[in-house]
This record gives structure tokens, sequence and C-alpha cells, in this order.
């Protein structure tokens, strides 16, 4: 079961490793019926600025590490998985096994403590800490191991499907070709 925040948050019982670091964590931010604009933080303790998660009145959430905002919006209303990565004195965001960051920013210049959620409203779940920083390859191979890609694709290859079949049912009939000379006779 994945933990619901609304309020609160995870705090970490002791500092990452001091030197690379990821956390990989899972996150949903809500039903689509409650849309809202709301923000809250994902994560504390490895970069410098908070990793933190704004979500638009359209229901999107884009992220943000400090005066840095992410490229993309995503669903707030889907499971996004999260990897911040501390390498060095960088920390890079990869959003759903992408091999490029959504974000890249610094690392914070102490061992913190990890903070998860604060003041976030959505839910977090399997959270993993590693004791080396994750390859961009073994990032993207945790996110197809999950199987959310098919699911997604399965899911909008249905939609696809079903709109499809919605546009042939609510198209004119074929008529025959002598259709108007039959209607002007009658």
């Amino acid at each position: 079961r994945a933990v619901h925040l609304a309020g609160g948050e995870i705090v970490l019982p002791r500092p990452p490793p001091a030197g690379d670091a990821p956390l990989v964590a899972w996150i949903w931010l809500g039903e689509p019926s409650g849309a809202s604009v709301r923000e809250g933080s994902v994560c504390t303790g490895l970069a410098a600025e908070a990793l933190v998660a704004r979500q638009d009145a359209t229901h999107a959430v884009r992220f943000e590490l400090g005066a840095s905002r992410g490229r993309n919006t995503f669903p707030a209303d889907q499971w996004h998985q999260l990897a911040i990565v501390r390498r060095g004195d960088t920390v890079a965001v990869h959003v759903d096994g992408a091999v490029e960051p959504e974000l890249t920013g610094r690392a914070a210049a102490e061992a913190a403590r990890v903070v998860i959620g604060r003041g976030l409203q959505g839910k977090v779940d399997e959270l993993a800490c590693f004791d080396r920083a994750l390859t961009p390859a073994e990032i993207a191979t945790l996110w197809e191991a999950s199987g959310v890609a098919e699911e997604r694709a399965a899911a909008a290859a249905a939609r696809g499907a079903a709109d499809e079949e919605r546009v042939r049912s609510a198209a004119a009939p074929d008529l025959p070709g002598d259709h108007d000379a039959r209607v002007a006779a009658v």
C-alpha cells in the first residue's frame, strides 16, 4: 500500500551516503475530478534546492528544482517514477525512466536528512535508496520492469479503438449511387 500524504511527510532515518546516491520513488498526485492548483515538495536533502511538484488547474504537473522548471508536464492522476540521482556536485531528475533528465541542479553541499512529500498532497510508493549512482540505462530498466509503459500504451490503444468505433458508427451510412434519384422519384 502507498503512503497517502496530506500534510505529512516521510523523513528517512539516516542521511544518504556522502558520495553518489540516488533515490527512486513512485508518486501520484490525485484524482482527475479533484483538479486544483497546488504544490508540494517531492524531495529535499539530495539537491541544494527542493524538488517541487506544481499542479495546475488542468491537472497537469510540472517538476521544478530551485529556479529550473521541467520541460514537460505530466498527468497528475497517473503514477510517475522519479529517480533523483546525485552524482558529484550535480543532481539529475529522471521521470518515468527517461534517459535524459527532466531537470538538473546542484547537489546539496552537506549530507542532510532526506524528506519526502513535505506539503505534497498525494501518494508515495516503492521508495528506494541506493549506495551508488544509477546510470540512465539502469533507471530506464527499472521503469520498463514496472510494466507501466505497456499498461499506458494498451489503455491508449483501447481508447483510440473506441474513438474510431464512435466515429465510424456516427458517420452517415453508405447509400447506393442512385439514392438521390430514388428519393426524388418518391
